[in-house]
């Protein structure tokens, strides 16, 4: 289900709940200049039946976890546009919140996601934590969400991240980190762990060379997006271990070739606009070599030739 749709039907499940007597489940506090100081004070007004409360476009900062524990049935919080909200610096739980699914914090101040920062939100199913200054995230950060399905990440100051990050979360489809514009991994091991991830999103990120164990340990993932990274190099057979791989973008890199059996794989939509023009003359070389181009724009020409090494001299 696309997102508009999955929209549409989360709005109308709500409204559904509303008219039974619950009153309105959302409650819209963005703008409001709530700070730490009278948070308490605004959400002691609010019935405990809520199932969304939107705090957008406030001041907080560091509010006691426990504040939210009274809405026993809410569902999704979102504090996007606090921009100095984040996780407390000791460790401690960001939350306490039993029955919430949704967390939501887009361009506020998480700099680090520590072991127990989420634990006491069992139930989460989505965390979007985009445009924040996260630069670490501690092994254990998830491990006590094993609800997770979508992880968003991106934009954010990530260099690194433990490969056993989302290990065992086997509800996990999606997880996306992309334009975290230094993010790589070290040598020729897995970058993650993980037999249900589906969608991998890793655009503008700062892969190189893609080893034959950088992936290896996804073995469902079914889209992958390595778009706008300095990727030079594909080792042989770095994508046979995903043998479910449906779509792979590689735009907008540094390729200058890629092994036979990749372009040979007929089950899989290759895109490999915008690389080098040695790239570009090797896929020309197969007959349907435009099905590897998915931007849709026109080629320049190039001339071929100089990458054709010159017939070799006998020696007498």
């Amino acid at each position: 289900m696309n997102s508009y749709l999955w929209t549409a039907a989360y709005l109308a499940w709500l409204l559904a709940l509303g008219g039974r007597g619950h009153g309105d489940p959302i409650v819209d506090l963005c703008g409001e200049n709530i700070t730490d100081a009278n948070l308490k004070e605004e959400l002691g007004k609010l019935t405990r039946d809520k199932i969304v409360i939107d705090l957008c476009d406030n001041q907080l900062k560091n509010f006691h976890r426990d504040l939210f524990r009274r809405f026993d049935r809410l569902d999704k919080l979102v504090f996007d546009g606090n921009p100095d909200l984040g996780f407390p610096a000791d460790g401690s739980p960001f939350l306490v919140i039993k029955s919430l699914r949704k967390l939501q914090c887009i361009k506020c101040g998480v700099e680090k996601i520590f072991n127990r920062s989420l634990k006491d939100l069992p139930k989460i199913e989505r965390i979007n934590l985009t445009n924040n200054r996260i630069t670490d995230i501690e092994r254990d950060a998830f491990n006590r969400n094993r609800e997770l399905q979508q992880i968003d990440l991106n934009h954010n100051l990530l260099e690194r991240l433990p490969n056993e990050l989302v290990e065992g979360l086997t509800n996990l489809e999606q997880l996306d980190l992309s334009f975290n514009q230094k993010l790589n991994v070290d040598g020729d091991q897995p970058f993650l762990y993980s037999s249900t991830l589906k969608e991998l999103k890793c655009e503008g990120c700062g892969f190189t060379v893609i080893y034959e164990q950088t992936f290896a340990k996804l073995p469902n993932l079914r889209k992958l997006d390595l778009r706008r990274n300095f990727i030079v190099s594909v080792q042989n057979n770095a994508f046979q271990p995903i043998s479910n791989l449906e779509k792979l973008w590689l735009q907008n890199n540094q390729l200058v070739s890629v092994y036979a059996e990749l372009l040979d794989n007929d089950k899989l939509q290759l895109c490999l606009d915008n690389n080098t023009d040695q790239l570009l003359c090797e896929i020309q070389k197969i007959k349907s070599w435009q099905t590897f181009l998915c931007q849709n724009e026109s080629q320049t020409e190039v001339d071929c030739a100089q990458f054709t090494e010159p017939p070799t001299e006998p020696t007498t």
